[in-house]
């Protein structure tokens, strides 16, 4: 999985945003920088305080194998119905029992969740599944995306509803690859002064 690390630390120094940026970067190796700043109330917590969290899982689906981005998506080069897909994938709309789209190892007491938004773009290729959900199982996108695409080739003759009520993993589509998938971070209550993904496009990711 690729994602964004958000990091909390305590200071006494008085310093700008900028003169924190450009300080802490300049420290830091060509692989890692921050990108903002934002001051919190010191009862903050990055994961807890989280009201919504934004996945992408990247799809290549195309007869080609992708020789320079294999690390960042799940290739599949069979015909696959995308309009089926997108149609199957408005189902999981909604707070339902997700129990047919959890691991096994799974640790979550609550499998009741609740998906804010879902869409599945197509650009070129690409197929991006774009979901936001006020919280999530072990492995449940990666479920969720394998589950649309058995759907979808006629691997699994079973609807998003029927999976649904029988809360049955087995009876979903396999776990895809780590690879694909992107973290693109959460949305915090509009009192934290911190930028959270509300627009999730292919070329632009637009923060508010």
């Amino acid at each position: 999985m690729h994602y964004p690390k958000y990091l909390i630390f305590k200071h006494h120094v008085q310093r700008s945003e900028e003169e924190w940026l450009k300080g802490l970067n300049s420290n830091l190796p060509k692989t890692i920088s921050i990108k903002s700043i934002s001051e919190v109330d010191d009862d903050f917590h990055s994961r807890f305080s989280a009201k919504e969290r934004f996945y992408s899982y990247v799809i290549y689906n195309t007869a080609n194998k992708p020789t320079f981005f294999d690390n960042f998506v799940y290739w599949d080069n069979n015909s696959l119905d995308i309009e089926k897909m997108i149609n199957s994938a408005q189902a999981l709309l909604g707070k339902h029992d997700f129990s047919s789209f959890r691991s096994s190892s799974c640790g979550s007491k609550n499998p009741v969740k609740e998906i804010k938004s879902i869409a599945l773009i197509q650009e070129g290729p690409f197929l991006i599944l774009n979901i936001s959900a006020t919280a999530f199982l072990h492995n449940m996108v990666r479920i969720i995306a394998g589950t649309l695409i058995g759907i979808s080739k006629g691997e699994l003759d079973i609807t998003i509803p029927e999976l649904l009520e029988a809360r049955d993993r087995r009876l979903a589509g396999k776990t895809l690859t780590a690879k694909g998938l992107f973290f693109l971070g959460p949305r915090y209550h509009s009192e934290v002064a911190i930028k959270s993904p509300s627009k999730i496009l292919f070329q632009d990711l637009i923060y508010e």
